[in-house]
């Protein structure tokens, strides 16, 4: 079976036998059509299991396409959700920053008398205006 699997008889020599003559002729030719048919049967299975086997590994590729994308989707979502975070955040840290600025402000000038340095300035704009 396995000769006939490897490298199975041409048509032409089967034709070239034609009718058998005799009771052996007849014999031979029924073994050699009953290893062909046989060697097909077992192609034939082996490419059923080679077809099974395609078909649950496409199948797992699809349920882990699936499973990824929605992975995808829910890695998405929290992505998101955390720039919005982010930026409530970035605001609320720059309202602190503003209201800091204002209270060192107000510390250094508690009274809001004007700086000696910004008094003079003003003083020489004013006499160099006029």
């Amino acid at each position: 079976m396995g000769y006939f699997q490897a490298s199975p008889p041409k048509e032409e020599d089967l034709v070239r036998v034609g009718m058998p003559k005799s009771k052996k002729e007849m014999i031979n030719l029924l073994v050699i059509m009953e290893s062909l048919l046989a060697s097909t049967r077992f192609r034939m299975f082996e490419l059923q299991q080679t077809n099974s086997r395609w078909e649950l590994s496409t199948g797992a590729v699809f349920a882990e396409n699936t499973s990824l994308k929605a992975l995808l989707k829910e890695k998405e979502q929290q992505i998101r959700m955390l720039q919005k975070e982010l930026e409530g955040l970035q605001e609320e840290a720059s309202k602190i920053q503003t209201v800091d600025h204002k209270k060192s402000t107000a510390a250094n000038n508690p009274a809001g008398v004007e700086k000696p340095n910004s008094l003079l300035r003003k003083i020489r704009s004013r006499i160099e205006n006029n």
